[in-house]
């Protein structure tokens, strides 16, 4: 092989400045060409084979010259080796300290050459190839020696092998080592690599030839596409929004803005550019921004929704949205949205809302008093006359006072359902005892051998006006009579309590359950508890799964609530 990376067309010529290369590639046959010649390299030579030369040198058996000349050594190597023995011993011979011997630089550059994953080559002024390593090799199924002498055009289709001639021109020309971008046909397509070639200069100081090492950035180059086309595709995004989004710094300080519209602002938002909310926001909302700062910039963070409200120049009150997003380890985007007439339609549908189960319960209070005072009372008129009747007949007519008397029997009942119901519809007891109380009189009433209520309430229990009473107690005597009829529950559970600023009522049974996407479930009285809930600004969520029992969760904002009247 080392003849075959002599120049083709450099016959005559002075040394190579691509010698240590060609050196390279060729050291393996020099080295096996000396072995066999029986003349091992003296650098190589294990600590045994030193002593025994070190030994018949000292016994003069061998001058250091003839020992030099028969054994491939240097007079100066053996004085060496004789000094280190009569200094240290056999085993001061164990270790070489000149350079050559520790470092084989050919061997080595060789070893770096063939285990790269850049590809290296050589080419002279013609653009014949001189060397390649493994990489290229392995890249485009060639060998070392069939490479040698052929140029890129026997290798490559002619259009990238004249851009590589081309650029190696430019290198040639200019004397200096360059940069280039260049597409490799491989087996699955062109490939783009970043080439770094440069020259290499004879003896004289001319270049002779090319040296290239081309590194494969294929996979970079379609991650930079990929990300600019994200890119591309975020910026459209960011300004179709018509909603008006700040660029925030770690310190709350507001870099930039972007706004698709003026009308309903606050302020002209390059009034905020270089500022913090604080200082141009009112003090309690400024506060909250600089919290929910605060929280997207926390770890882990990814949205952070919070709502507020601002006065305008007109006197009216405008709701604003801000969501914001961690965008880069110092700063956050911040999205900025107008909801006043989403939250003008919330307060008219919970107007509406309170509107009907106001009616309702009116509604309910009247039936209620009409059976309770109408209806029972005359069912008990008439109790009494049938009582005076059977009274009258005594034993004169036995047959038709017993069933006179089965007759009062069962109107009595009536009349006992009957005021059952009017107090369901008119629940008194919750006026009365309060809603713990009342809620414990209803579990207690729905209670059974085969199904048992247990209710739970917290400690302190806050209070609340009339109207949020009801809406728990009609929500939670729903969620209890569907598990009594229902479920087929054995134990149902009620709990009832603050919880941070809310307050939370959890109904659970360990009934058959049901499918919530089943269109028949509507007859066990959600909607009028999600109405309910509605009403005083809370909300409802059912959970349930056929054979896993059902779970309601109400729940209400504890906020300003009006006393409850006292009696007397």
């Amino acid at each position: 092989m080392a003849s075959d990376l002599k120049d083709p067309a450099g016959a005559g010529r002075g040394t190579s400045g691509c010698a240590v290369l060609r050196g390279a590639v060729s050291v393996r046959q020099r080295r096996q060409g000396a072995e066999r010649g029986s003349r091992i390299v003296s650098g190589h030579w294990p600590a045994r084979r030193r002593l025994q030369l070190i030994l018949r040198v000292l016994s003069r058996q061998l001058t250091v010259r003839e020992a030099a000349a028969r054994h491939g050594c240097t007079v100066a190597q053996i004085e060496e080796w004789r000094r280190r023995f009569l200094h240290g011993g056999e085993e001061a011979l164990a270790v070489d300290l000149r350079p050559d011997a520790r470092w084989d630089a050919p061997a080595r550059l060789l070893s770096i050459i063939d285990n790269t994953t850049a590809v290296i080559y050589v080419k002279d002024v013609q653009g014949r190839y001189l060397m390649v390593n493994r990489q290229y090799e392995r890249l485009f199924h060639v060998t070392r020696e069939t490479i040698l002498g052929r140029t890129d055009h026997d290798v490559f289709v002619p259009e990238a092998a004249e851009a590589f001639r081309v650029n190696d021109q430019q290198v040639l020309e200019t004397g200096r080592p360059m940069e280039f971008e260049e597409r490799v046909p491989h087996d699955d397509g062109l490939h783009i690599y970043i080439s770094i070639k440069f020259p290499l200069l004879d003896a004289a100081g001319r270049p002779d030839a090319v040296c290239g090492i081309s590194t494969d950035i294929t996979e970079r180059k379609r991650a930079e596409e990929r990300l600019r086309q994200l890119s591309a595709e975020l910026e459209a995004f960011y300004h179709a929004q018509p909603d008006l989004t700040f660029k925030v710094a770690l310190d709350g300080t507001i870099l930039d803005y972007k706004t698709g519209r003026m009308s309903g602002l606050y302020l002209p938002p390059e009034q905020f550019v270089g500022r913090r909310a604080q200082e141009v926001l009112p003090p309690e909302v400024g506060v909250l921004i600089e919290q929910a700062i605060v929280r997207a910039f926390a770890p882990a963070a990814e949205l952070v929704t919070v709502e507020y409200a601002l006065p305008m120049g007109d006197g009216r009150t405008h709701h604003y949205e801000a969501r914001l997003t961690p965008l880069a380890e110092d700063r956050i985007l911040v999205l900025v949205r107008d909801i006043s007439a989403r939250k003008h339609a919330e307060e008219s549908l919970q107007l509406l809302a309170q509107r009907l189960v106001t009616v309702r319960e009116e509604e309910r209070a009247r039936l209620g008093f009409d059976l309770h005072d109408g209806v029972c009372q005359e069912l008990a008129g008439v109790g009494i006359l049938v009582a005076a009747a059977r009274a009258h007949l005594g034993s004169a007519a036995p047959e038709v006072a017993a069933k006179l008397e089965r007759a009062e029997g069962y109107l009595g009942k009536v009349i006992d359902h009957l005021r059952l119901l009017a107090h369901d519809l008119r629940p008194m007891l919750l006026h009365e005892l309060g809603l713990a109380e009342s809620l414990r009189s209803l579990a207690l009433s729905l209670s059974t051998p085969q199904h048992r209520v247990v209710t739970t309430f917290a400690r302190r229990m806050p209070q609340l006006d009339e109207t949020t009473d009801l809406a728990i107690y009609r929500v939670a005597q729903e969620a209890l009579t569907n598990a009594a009829r229902h479920a087929h529950a054995r134990l149902t559970t009620l709990t009832l309590g603050p919880d941070g600023g809310v307050l939370r009522l959890v109904v659970q049974d360990d009934g058959c359950g049901f499918d919530t996407r089943d269109a028949r479930t509507a007859n066990l009285g959600i909607a009028s508890m999600e109405e309910r809930a509605l009403a005083v600004g809370g909300r409802l969520e059912l959970v349930s799964e056929p054979g896993r029992g059902t779970r309601v969760t109400f729940e209400c904002p504890l906020g300003a609530r009006r006393p409850r009247e006292q009696a007397g």
